[in-house]
């Protein structure tokens, strides 16, 4: 009886998640972070952030593709305030696609980034692919 007892708590905690997680409202200012200019490598999409809040600065990283269909990578941009007015870092892309033969050649995206405030490292572990679209998990690591 015990044990119907409490996957049923279970069951009404999961429940009551769901109902949460359904409310979501988009903010009116969207988007908060868009492409780049022409030319650059960011210029036609940005997509699947990764959002990490280290001493109250946010860093986002971000997938990007160019409308040459050419290059593309992972991008970085912070916010110190709210998380609605992003500043890109200058030497974007962070992170390039392989050179011609690799296995990421083609395109690098879903970036998932953890920081060891220990050691002061950030470390990246994405998903790159070559012409043929096989897809192979990579990670890097950056100070």
């Amino acid at each position: 009886m015990k044990r119907i007892g409490l996957i049923f708590l279970l069951s009404i905690f999961s429940l009551s998640l769901f109902s949460q997680a359904a409310h979501w409202k988009k903010h009116p200012g969207n988007p908060v972070l868009e492409p780049g200019e022409a030319g650059t490598w960011d210029d036609k999409s940005l997509f699947m952030p990764s959002v990490l809040d280290i001493n109250d600065t946010l860093h986002m990283w971000y997938a990007g593709s160019n409308t040459t269909g050419e290059g593309g990578g992972i991008g970085h941009a912070f916010s110190t305030d709210d998380g609605l007015t992003w500043t890109g870092n200058p030497e974007n892309p962070v992170l390039n696609t392989g050179p011609e033969g690799s296995w990421d050649e083609n395109h690098i995206y879903f970036p998932l980034v953890i920081y060891d405030e220990t050691n002061s490292i950030f470390h990246m572990w994405y998903t790159g692919g070559n012409a043929s679209f096989e897809e192979k998990g990579g990670y890097a690591s950056s100070t």
